[in-house]
C-alpha cells in the first residue's frame, strides 16, 4: 500500500488472508487522528509493557505522555 506521501507499507497479514489477524486498530475519529501517536503508545504500553512504549518513544524522539 502508498500512503499519501509516498511511504509504503507492506503488511505481514492483512484482514481475510490466509493466516488470521489476531487484533485491528480502530479507526480514528478526527480529533482522535491529532492524538494518534499518543494513542499508538497507550496500546503498545497494554500490549507489550510500560517499558516496551517508553522505547518506542524514545526511538522516535517523542516527548509523549507515555509514563
Amino acid at each position: 500500500m502508498r500512503l499519501a506521501h509516498g511511504l509504503i507499507v507492506l503488511p505481514d497479514l492483512v484482514a481475510g488472508g490466509p493466516k488470521s489477524v489476531d487484533r485491528i486498530l480502530t479507526p480514528l475519529t478526527a480529533i482522535q487522528a491529532a492524538r494518534a501517536l499518543d494513542i499508538a503508545l497507550i496500546d503498545i504500553s497494554k500490549t507489550y509493557g510500560r517499558q516496551a512504549a517508553r522505547n518506542v518513544a524514545l526511538f522516535m524522539e517523542y516527548p509523549g505522555l507515555i509514563d
